[in-house]
């Protein structure tokens, strides 16, 4: 908990997104590899997920960007 981009939208309760997260030192990247990230990088978007007004988790996703 706390730890990462996901740990900080699940304390704040507030949404992220990082544009580029191979320039991110946030983004922690524990549920996937990076591979061939010097031919592409990705958009990390993540989300709160709230019940009863309180975060309780959070929701990421990691879009492919090309440069």
């Amino acid at each position: 908990m706390g730890e990462g981009i996901t740990g900080r939208v699940t304390e704040s309760g507030k949404p992220i997104i990082v544009p580029r997260v191979s320039h991110e030192p946030m983004f922690l990247n524990r549920a996937g590899e990076r591979k061939n990230l010097h031919k592409q990088d990705r958009t990390f978007i993540c989300l709160p997920v709230v019940i009863n007004r309180k975060a309780v988790g959070s929701l990421g996703s990691g879009l492919i960007t090309r440069r």
